[in-house]
């Protein structure tokens, strides 16, 4: 076992028969912060650590220094006054020069939806550390940190599945994942873990910390003297490692389709990721999904990519902003998507089963993709809607000879325009589809299995209420196949599980540089939490209608 090391030790005139418990307390000068060594009966030396049982003391003003230096150690490590009890203490080490610590990750690499185990071995016992979690690639303007403080085992080591954050971590509770989805983007980073390149793993940096006793004690002369907005001075790495996460599996490819009008990116599975076997001929089912928003020029391929991983062929279909496309949202046209399946299936080389067509769409991909569950029927047989309206936002929708009319987002109604505190625009009550019932999508009686996933805490769109609509709706067109699901204090961004929040972004129909607030900041778990249960049920939604 691990030898911990004293702090500071200095004298009492005091003693107890209490054992480890001193029963003289001073109201002006008690704080916790101390723990007597065990079976002692008269106390003249006192090891100064965090303790979880507070041990209320006397000191004189000779001792105020050691006073102010429990104190900044309480600061810095972010310590609560009082601890749940136990037979436990923290330590602070002199030197970790003797401790070789390890960190084991599995599985590393992984595909980005999947949790992973991470456990620390070698570290001190009961000692406090910092884990330090950094995602940064430059090329794609991501920047991203975390850092959480755990309590270490009596056995000095680490597991993420079962520590508990402490005060003043990035996030708090037990959670596997927790050092993961409450990375905050660093200044000039893009908003949400997004990338052009889903062929390259993101590589997340582990670094453990341990706080350096002598630069605290030389330091921590007295709390005027300290900066405390640079604690990370007082710390030193005692292990690293790289944790490799993916949008793609090994067994995933990535084509590029452009085929007439249509752009997008097809991502092919070659074999069932549950079974090592080839794809025999037709055995895929195709899904197709769709985003409110691009990246950089790009189309989003991120969910896509993760479906091949799946063992769906997928492909991401953008229908604005990039390459020769519109710009902006325009009128939308079914065909488009129509021809976009057809491209899918040609690009596939036969491994695409044109009779197991789903598609998934977000915000307004919601929309488009219940466009195109009324209109193309018996071609898709599945549809998932993630914080969608059930009307043609924003732009006219036609097919053939039928057309949706608009429902406009009215920004020059500055009754309707809400601007917070932190300038971002909500704009939950800028539509108004009562005024306009021809913008309402025919989709009640499609032939399609639905699936509508509403964040409660949406900003963006009335999602819930929106989908509380459809299922009456569905309900009056004697529609069976339908689920609605509401998430409790979940914004409008659903990324994928274990993802950082984005509680505010830029969007296409936004004036330039003016943020939309995006709802989940007061609810912050409960959307983490939101996104896992949202991909976990579209998963088991897609593979039973699509027969997977």
């Amino acid at each position: 076992m691990y030898k911990t090391t004293t702090l500071w030790s200095f004298q009492l005139n005091c003693s107890s028969k209490a054992g480890n418990s001193l029963s003289k307390r001073d109201p002006k000068t008690q704080f916790p912060g101390f723990i007597c060594p065990p079976s002692t009966s008269n106390i003249d030396q006192i090891r100064i650590g965090i303790v979880l049982d507070p041990v209320m003391v006397r000191t004189g003003n000779s001792n105020l220094q050691v006073i102010r230096r429990v104190q900044f150690l309480r600061h810095v490590l972010k310590f609560p006054q009082k601890y749940p009890s136990s037979s436990g203490w923290f330590s602070l080490q002199r030197s970790y020069s003797s401790f070789k610590p390890t960190i084991i990750v599995e599985p590393n690499p992984s595909v980005i939806d999947e949790p992973v185990s991470i456990k620390v071995a070698g570290l001190p016992n009961y000692s406090c550390v910092q884990a330090k979690l950094s995602l940064n690639v430059p090329k794609e303007r991501l920047s991203f940190e975390s850092k959480s403080w755990f309590r270490t085992s009596k056995n000095g080591s680490l597991d993420f599945g079962t520590a508990t954050a402490l005060p003043g971590s990035s996030y708090e509770g037990v959670d596997p994942m927790g050092i993961f989805w409450s990375m905050r983007p660093k200044p000039g980073s893009m908003d949400s873990i997004q990338t052009i390149d889903v062929t390259s793993s993101l590589p997340f940096d582990l670094e453990i910390f341990g706080a350096d006793a002598e630069q605290l004690t030389s330091s921590a002369t007295t709390s005027n003297e300290i900066n405390w907005n640079k604690e990370d001075q007082f710390l030193n790495c005692l292990t690293s490692c790289t944790i490799l996460r993916s949008f793609m599996g090994q067994d995933v490819s990535r084509i590029p389709i452009r085929h007439g009008q249509v752009r997008g990116t097809l991502f092919l599975p070659r074999t069932f990721p549950s079974e090592d076997k080839i794809l025999d001929q037709f055995s895929c089912p195709l899904v197709l999904t769709m985003y409110g928003g691009i990246i950089r020029g790009h189309v989003i391929e991120e969910r896509a990519a993760v479906l091949a991983s799946k063992g769906f062929a997928s492909m991401a279909v953008a229908f604005f902003g990039v390459d020769d496309l519109p710009r902006r949202y325009k009128d939308i046209r079914v065909e488009y998507f129509e021809e976009a399946i057809e491209a899918a299936v040609l690009a596939g080389q036969g491994q695409i089963d044109r009779e197991r067509v789903g598609i998934v769409g977000t915000s307004k991909g919601g929309d488009v993709a219940l466009s195109c569950v009324a209109f193309l029927r018996e071609k898709i047989k599945a549809a998932v809607i993630i914080n969608a309206a059930i009307y043609s936002v924003a732009t006219t929708t036609h097919y053939k000879n039928q057309s949706v009319a608009s429902l406009p987002v009215e920004m020059s109604d500055e009754s309707s325009i809400i601007i917070r505190d932190d300038q971002t625009l909500d704009m939950s009550g800028l539509l108004q589809p009562d005024k306009y019932p021809d913008s309402l999508i025919p989709f009640a009686d499609a032939p399609a299995d639905l699936l509508f996933l509403a964040g409660c805490d949406d900003h963006n769109f009335d999602s819930v209420q929106f989908a509380q609509k459809a299922a009456v709706l569905m309900e009056q067109a004697g529609k069976t196949n339908f689920e609605v699901v509401p998430l409790d204090g979940m914004g409008h961004m659903c990324n994928l599980p274990y993802s950082p929040s984005v509680f505010s972004t830029l969007h296409p129909l936004a004036p330039p540089g003016v943020r939309l607030f995006m709802g989940g900041q007061d609810t912050p778990i409960q959307h983490i939490r939101g996104q896992q249960a949202a991909w976990k049920k579209m998963i088991q939604f897609l593979s039973d209608s699509l027969a997977l």
